[in-house]
């Protein structure tokens, strides 16, 4: 679960206001980050983008949650954590794949689309 809050500072009140903040979906306005991630989901079954199951959101509170696949393993932060409690770095073959799946969800979303060896490019 993920929930996004702009009911703080200012700044973050216009952002809520702001039409790059909004995309359309079925004739109902969508943050873009839910409509984004849900778009690229839809018409790719990536493994490195995580699938929405559902959201919600509060015009009241400027605010939105989402939910998402369980993902057992935790995430990139909870991973962080981990190792600095044992005072390590994460071993340096897991930093390359990480390295290598955020960059093939930056090019499924330049591009849509993943080719044979997206790597290669």
């Amino acid at each position: 679960m993920k929930d996004s809050h702009y009911d703080g500072a200012r700044e973050s009140r216009t952002w809520w206001k702001h039409p790059r903040f909004w995309a359309t979906s079925k004739g109902i306005n969508v943050p873009m980050e839910i409509k984004a991630l849900s778009d690229i989901r839809g018409r790719h079954e990536s493994e490195y983008v995580v699938k929405i199951l559902n959201w919600t959101m509060s015009e009241d509170r400027l605010m939105f949650r989402y939910y998402m696949k369980y993902a057992p393993h935790g995430d990139l932060y909870s991973l962080k954590e981990a190792h600095r409690s044992f005072r390590q770095y994460p071993p340096e073959p897991l930093l390359w794949h990480f390295s290598e799946c955020l960059t093939k969800v930056g090019l499924l979303f330049e591009r849509g689309e993943l080719g044979h060896n997206p790597m290669s490019d």
